[in-house]
């Protein structure tokens, strides 16, 4: 089958396999298309006499502030670009023109008389040399602390940098003005030329992008729904302790699903605060996200039961190699959990079945796929006797009721045939039976071998269950905006005001740039997790140096250590790093031998190129900077091609100036990894075809004062390279001098900001559990309940969690950029230890899951139920302070590692819960038989197979760590050796 694929594969034109390989379809070119149309149209215009009348010799700076505008941005997201853009231009711009009349003011008091009013003077260049620096500085740190200003910073450097370059020869400030005026004028008016492209040309909002991200979760939860079914119907005839292409498959199937979570959890934000036209409202989509996540977390749990069967197998000393022998003892266990595999097979198969058909539902009844075609067909298809059930029909949400309902029914008799299959007599009506569990075995996993069979069933089973639950809230809420006519007509949406609100209150932070994140153009890796640095520890931080303030005056002393302490912070430091660097560039500008030489050559582009390139980690920067030589290179090829291929006409050098830019549009469209080398090479591309188109219309004497030297394009783009290459040299020398941030420490530290946000999840987990238990939690359907308060809680502190996993994965990926001078970076430990976490994570969330079944309804307060949560009440109380243990665990490793300090010795890591020790010691009967077709009874297998994973994840984690950080032992200079040592050297002494 594969050869006739690949057979039929070769008989295509090569031009359709290229085309159907690079994925080429028409939403993709499109924003090729939008890419191009900015810069290009900006280019036309400036063939305008009354526009290089107006703007001189930097006209061609419209098409570059077109480029850097990015208009490829969603709606909301790009208006809040838009204002931050118009504000930093506008506040540079002032800022530019105060400095100049400072350095005009310099010349004025230090010219000699009689000298003329464009001769070199020190102090002017001084001035501006120290107005540049501080302008830098600022513009930079500030980057460095909100990444979603880079293009305004980037704006507002080139800015700075050329009016303090020609500051110093301006004899008077009309000169000055004039200047600033056309820089600014140039710059706004490419921003201009982009938001009406942006709005008017295939407009997309930001809450399209969540529509298609609901789409693609959905499509990307059904592939891993089915990837589990593949697995296990797999370990029908395979053993199940061996390592299996389809076990691998459903990892990377969970590594999608995750993506795909992260990123509509990224694009909420700003579709909820978007001012549109449509169906659903800013509430519909949040409880759509809500419930997603409720059928997110027993889906990914499903596929923690190959890690259980690793566990198994390492617990009874198995290799998972499957060429390695198979022992009989292996053998034996493996068959016992192959015929449990196959009776789940059947109810299994029917019920996923069930699931991808309500999924499609889902995206029929809210208009995220065909909808017209699936209603067409319906209407066709009323008289067929399966009407009812089909995807899209009013009637289908009781077929789906009926499925899982019937699969509740069917688990009841799979557990029946299980305990037949294990000779356990039972009551013909009921589970009652003499069978106990109690064991003197000694087992130490979790109890007995036919425990963990039965608790492995019923943890397969709950949570195929809870997510068809899940699944049916989902497609009751879709059904819910049809019948009340949400879905009927479109309507003017408008935010709340506490979405206003919250919204200005937050415009410029770092959390209000989630919807930035799936551009892939306006951060670094590291930004994610610099950002969410303050919020870890916000409000649990008390001055040890300071008593709490006791009179107005001292608020001035704390503003004065507030701003200390900004001056030393690290994007204060990242800053004064870039203007120094900067600086070693621009002080050629300053000095009288090459002033008119740095104009002349345009080696500003090489300070801009510093100014704008810089980043913090040596491995990133290695990468970034390798990004803007390939794209500057390519980008000077492209300049021979577009203007020579039609000997420099106007005409052709635009139309293949599109064409080339288009192409560039590929990589933000589908490669936002390298987006970057496509904006470098665009603008490397406007600024040498711009410029030539410029001189063929204006002349090489146009304007006043010192001008660049004129080079034909054959010599213009390879200078052009040649101050990029500068720029990226020097800006690479700063990055490493005097000393260089490796991504080895940020990923260090941002472990330990992942382990403390982590302890803070698991310790409101367990707030949650407990709540459940006792009954506390409330009326989960008010927002301002115990439990809805929890549970938005723990939402954020999971979604910050994942967040940071993710950063830590990008930023481990840069490692293999840096330049290792010494031992290598152990970045398979570190990729280890961020598994272990990632899977307590998991774990910690399922925990909480599964706690909401112990809730009771009036109807399922009888007096065995209430029997089971009187005696987990008495278990929370005995479980309470190994979980206490377990968060004060976390944050003396989070400490450890953040801070790279040894770990005491002696560490305690808490001892596994024993649930069911305890359990059974609190009523010796309450896990009998008689209770297994109870819903408490699956929940508490979840959470025992759950926290006894949490358990043997910190163990491991704690060895990783210790490893890395090492452990304190005081004992060592009073060792023995030592103590012999001393002895012999006193004793050579006399």
């Amino acid at each position: 089958m594969a050869t006739q694929d690949q057979e039929q594969t070769r008989k295509k034109p090569i031009l359709l396999r290229a085309w159907e390989k690079l994925g080429l379809d028409v939403p993709t070119v499109t924003k090729m298309v939008k890419f191009a149309l900015p810069p290009t149209v900006a280019l036309c215009i400036c063939q305008s006499d009354t526009v290089l009348h107006a703007y001189g010799t930097v006209s061609y700076l419209v098409a570059v502030g077109a480029v850097l505008s990015s208009g490829m941005a969603p709606r909301a997201a790009y208006i809040e670009a838009l204002i931050s853009n118009v504000v930093f231009l506008g506040i540079a711009a002032l800022v530019a023109i105060f400095a100049m009349w400072t350095v005009i003011k310099a010349r004025e008091t230090t010219s000699p008389p009689g000298s003329a009013p464009t001769a070199y003077n020190s102090s002017a260049s001084a001035v501006a040399g120290v107005w540049l620096f501080f302008l830098l500085y600022v513009i930079n740190s500030v980057k460095f602390t909100r990444p979603q200003f880079k293009f305004a910073s980037v704006m507002s450097s080139i800015l700075a940098t050329i009016t303090m370059t020609y500051a110093p020869q301006f004899p008077n400030m009309a000169s000055a003005l004039n200047m600033v005026r056309s820089l600014y004028g140039a710059l706004m008016s490419g921003i201009a030329i982009t938001t009406v492209i942006s709005l008017l040309f295939n407009p997309t909002s930001c809450r399209q992008v969540v529509f298609a991200d609901i789409e693609t979760y959905i499509t990307q939860l059904r592939a891993l729904l089915e990837s589990e079914r593949k697995y296990m119907t797999s370990l029908e005839l395979q053993n199940p302790f061996r390592s299996h292409e389809e076990g691998e498959n459903v990892l990377e199937k969970v590594q999608a699903l995750r993506s795909a979570h992260g990123k509509l959890f990224a694009d909420m934000g700003s579709a909820k605060k978007e001012i549109a036209y449509g169906r659903l409202l800013p509430s519909d989509l949040s409880e759509i996200q809500r419930i997603l996540r409720r059928i997110f977390l027993p889906a990914v749990g499903i596929s923690s039961i190959i890690s259980i069967f690793q566990r198994l197998a390492l617990h009874h000393g198995w290799t998972s190699a499957e060429t390695d022998v198979e022992t009989a003892s292996e053998h034996h266990l493996s068959m016992e959990y192959q015929d449990i595999m196959k009776s789940l097979d059947k109810p299994m198969n029917r019920l996923l079945d069930v699931l991808g058909d309500a999924y499609d539902h889902v995206l029929y009844r809210l208009r995220l796929r065909g909808w017209k075609k699936v209603r067409d067909s319906l209407r066709a298809e009323e008289s067929g006797s399966n009407y009812d059930s089909k995807p899209g029909h009013d009637t289908f949400v009781r077929h789906l009721e009926d499925e899982v309902d019937l699969f509740y029914r069917t688990r009841i008799e799979i557990l029946r045939t299980w305990c037949e299959h294990h000779n356990i007599k039972l009551a013909p009506d009921s589970f009652e039976s003499d069978f106990t569990w109690i064991t003197n075995s000694g087992e130490t996993l979790f109890g007995t071998p036919m425990q963990r069979q039965l608790f492995v069933v019923l943890y397969i089973e709950f949570l195929l269950w809870s997510a068809a639950r899940s699944t049916l809230s989902l497609v009751r809420f879709a059904d819910s905006k049809v019948k009340d006519g949400t879905m009927l007509k479109k309507r003017l949406i408008l935010p709340g005001r506490k979405t206003v609100l919250k919204w200005i209150n937050t415009f410029g932070r770092s959390d209000n740039d989630d919807s930035l994140d799936s551009q892939g153009m306006n951060r670094s890796t590291a930004d994610t997790t610099r950002t969410l640095w303050t919020d870890t520890f916000k409000g649990f931080r008390k001055d040890p140096e300071h008593l709490p303030m006791t009179n107005p005056l001292q608020n001035i002393g704390r503003f004065l250590r507030a701003f200390g302490k900004m001056l030393r912070s690290h994007h204060s430091q990242f800053g004064f790093r870039l203007a120094c660097g900067a600086m070693s560039i621009e002080i050629i500008a300053l000095l009288s031998d090459t002033q008119v030489f740095f104009v002349e050559q345009r080696l500003f582009w090489a300070t801009i190129m510093v100014a704008v390139s810089m980043t913090r980690t040596s491995g990133e920067a290695s990468f970034i900077y390798f990004l803007r030589m390939c794209g500057t290179f390519i980008g000077a090829v492209f300049c021979y091609i577009m203007y020579y291929i039609v000997n420099g006409h106007t005409a052709g050098v635009l139309f293949f100036y599109f064409i080339s830019i288009a192409m560039f549009g590929y990589f933000p469209a589908k490669k936002p990894r390298l987006s970057l080398a496509a904006v470098i090479g665009t603008i490397t591309s406007t600024i040498v075809i711009g410029y030539e188109l410029q001189v063929q219309k204006t002349g090489t004497n146009y304007g006043t004062g010192i001008k660049p030297i004129y080079y034909p394009i054959y010599l213009l783009a390879p200078f052009r390279f040649a101050t990029t290459i500068a720029g990226i040299f020097v800006s690479y020398i700063f990055t490493i001098f005097p000393f260089p941030i490796s991504e080895g420490s940020e990923i260090r530290k941002d472990l330990g900001v992942a382990l403390y946000t982590l302890a803070s999840h698991y310790s409101l987990v367990q707030e949650t559990v407990t709540a459940n238990i006792t009954g506390e939690h409330g009326d989960l359907s008010i927002r301002t309940s115990p439990g809805r308060k929890l549970e938005r809680a723990r939402v954020k502190l999971m979604a910050k969690q994942m967040l940071l996993l993710q950063s830590m994965r990008a930023q481990l990926s840069f490692t293999i950029w840096q330049f290792p001078l010494d031992a290598p970076f152990p970045k398979e430990r570190y990729d280890k230890i961020i598994d272990l976490i990632e899977n307590i994570v998991n774990f910690t969330a399922l925990i909480g899951y599964a706690s909401t079944s112990l809730n009771l309804t009036e109807e399922e307060a009888k007096p065995e139920t209430l029997e089971w949560h009187q005696s987990f009440r008495i278990l929370q109380d005995s479980v309470q302070q190994t979980s206490d243990e377990i968060t004060s665990l976390l944050c003396l490793l989070s400490s450890s590692i953040l801070y790279a300090q040894p770990l005491p010795p002696h560490l305690h890591v808490p001892a596994p819960y024993s649930l069911l020790q305890r359990m059974q010691a609190t009523n010796r009967h309450i896990l009998d038989i008689s209770h297994v077709a109870e819903k408490g009874y699956s929940a508490f297998a979840v959470l025992q197979i759950a926290s006894r994973s949490i358990i043997l994840d910190l163990y491991e984690l704690v060895d990783h760590i210790r490893e890395l950080v090492g452990q304190l032992d005081f004992s060592k200079p009073y060792s023995s050796t030592s103590l012999s040592r001393y002895t012999t050297s006193k004793s050579k002494q006399y």
